[in-house]
Formats: structure tokens, sequence, C-alpha cells
């Protein structure tokens, strides 16, 4: 599978490429290029959200590298946090093993301690999002429910946002559980780690990158038909991320599109809209980072050749 998963994501996504050109091309598309013509703007913006969520992506790295006593809040490695986005080609998320091996060979900490930096913040960053999309779960089921209804959006507030607490609550127990077990072994973590100040700051610092790609979204397809709110999109752009990272394809390919799109044609999104949304959606928020991991890669190869 490993060795085969390049090929698997690229075939995925050309199957959904050319299902969304197909769409596209059977839907009225003039009206529908004319109307993005006009959005450049809104576009525009939304690439700003999104390095916006970049940059507080950096800073929950750096923090969590440096609760290890590991320094990489600096130049060299902001170019060692970039190169997770050329390796982000690498299946099975198997290049978040890039950043570690650069932070050794920089002479900033040793590969294990940096490996478990990484797997620190891939939890907080899956804790992070399972917890919104559970809060998300939340506000969008709360019109269903008797004596609520929709008009209550300050009780759906509450309610969802004692649902993000409750889930990323029960994640850092778990994972403080699992701590306990593994004190003695060379996994060990400090005493109270997961509930440390700067741990649950880190925690919200993924919320809010989770949140950017919401908004990036949400952005996309205001205003289009199918009156789609942010909270739809929001969990629309989280659930769809979540499925491509699962599928195990790099980056998602094909399976992140396929998702999305589909729950934007649930949302009554037309076919053209449709196409060009997820494909602004994706642009912005995978390929946009690619080239500049690629330089990233050169450059701190090349200093530390």
């Amino acid at each position: 599978m490993k060795r085969h998963a390049r090929k698997i994501a690229l075939a995925v996504l050309a199957a959904v490429t050319v299902w969304f050109f197909f769409q596209f091309l059977r839907d009225d598309w003039r009206p529908a290029v004319a109307a993005w013509q006009g959005r450049i703007g809104l576009v525009l913006l939304a690439m700003l959200v999104n390095f916006a969520g970049i940059a507080v992506d950096f800073t929950a790295w750096s923090a969590t590298y440096a609760q290890f006593g590991m320094r990489v809040r600096d130049r060299l490695g902001f170019g060692i946090y970039l190169t997770v986005f050329a390796a982000q080609l690498i299946p099975l998320q198997l290049g978040r093993l890039v950043r570690p091996d650069a932070v050794a060979r920089a002479g900033r900490g040793s590969v294990p301690e940096a490996v478990k930096a990484e797997a620190v913040l891939f939890y907080l960053d899956l804790s992070a999002l399972l917890s919104l999309i559970g809060a998300l779960t939340v506000w969008l089921a709360l019109p269903y429910l008797p004596f609520i209804g929709i008009a209550s959006a300050p009780i759906g507030l509450v309610l969802s946002g004692l649902a993000y607490l409750v889930l990323a609550a029960a994640a850092l127990a778990v994972a403080n559980g699992v701590a306990s077990l593994i004190a003695h072994t060379p996994l060990a973590l400090p005493a109270g780690f997961w509930f440390r100040p700067r741990t649950v700051l880190i925690l919200s610092m993924r919320l809010f990158d989770w949140l950017c790609a919401g908004l990036v979204l949400y952005l996309l397809v205001n205003q289009l038909p199918g009156g789609i709110t942010f909270a739809r999109a929001a969990f629309f752009a989280t659930v769809s991320t979540l499925v491509g990272s699962g599928s195990g394809l790099p980056g998602g390919m094909g399976a992140t599109e396929g998702v999305l799109g589909w729950f934007l044609n649930m949302a009554l999104l037309p076919a053209a809209h449709l196409a060009i949304a997820v494909g602004l959606y994706r642009f912005i928020t995978f390929w946009l980072q690619v080239p500049f991991g690629w330089a990233a890669m050169i450059l701190v190869n090349r200093r530390l050749r």
C-alpha cells in the first residue's frame, strides 16, 4: 500500500477531477464563471486567512518543541517547519518525520525527542479537530431537537462550547492516563504534561487553525446558491480533511475533494459553483503551500549540508 499510495492518490484525484469537470460542463457554467470573476477579493481574503492559520500553526509547533527543550522559533526553525508542506506528498502521514530529522541535523535536539514532540502535536491537532467536529455537530443538530429550535442561538453557542470543552478535556485526560502507563519508558513525558497551561494553549492554537480552514471555505461559498452557513462550511472542511488524512493517501488527494464535493452537493450548491469552490479550496489550503515546502527543503538541506 505504501509503495503504491502516490499512484493510487493520483488515480483517485484524476477520477474526482474528471467527475467535477463533467459536472461543471453539464451545468450552466458561464454565469458561474462570471460570478467568480467578481469574487477575486474574497479569494484573496481566503488566502490571507489560510496564511494566518499557518502562522499560528508555526507558533504551536515551535511551542511544542520548546516543551522538550528544543529551540526552533527562528529563521532556520521556520524553514524546517515549512518542509512539512513538501512532505505532505508522502503517504500515511510519514511526512511528519522530515522535521525531526532536520531538527537533529541542525543540532537543536535528538531525533527521538523531536519525534516525540511531533507525536504530541499530532495528538493535540487530532484532539482539536475531533472536538471541533463534535461541537459543530451539536450546533447543526440543535434545530432538529425539541424545545430548542433554530431561534435559540445563545443556547446553541453555550451547548456547542460545552461540547468542545468536554471533548477536549476528555482527549487530554485519555492522553494523561496513557502517559501514566508509560512513565518509566523512553516514551515518558513530564508529570502533568497534558494539563500544563502551555499544552492547553497549543490545543487552542490548533483549534484556531481548524477554524481558519472552515473560514476559508465559508468565504468561498458565502452568498452562493445553497445558503451555506459558517458552521456548515467548517463542518464540511474539517470532516473532509479528516477523511482525507485517514485515507492514508498523500495529502488526502482525491478523498478530501470527493468528500467535500459530496457535502457541497448535498447542500444544493450548483455543480459549476461546486467544482470551482472545491478546486479553489484545495488550491488555497493544500497546493499553494507545496512550492514553499519544496523551496524550504532545498534551502534547509543546503544550510545543514
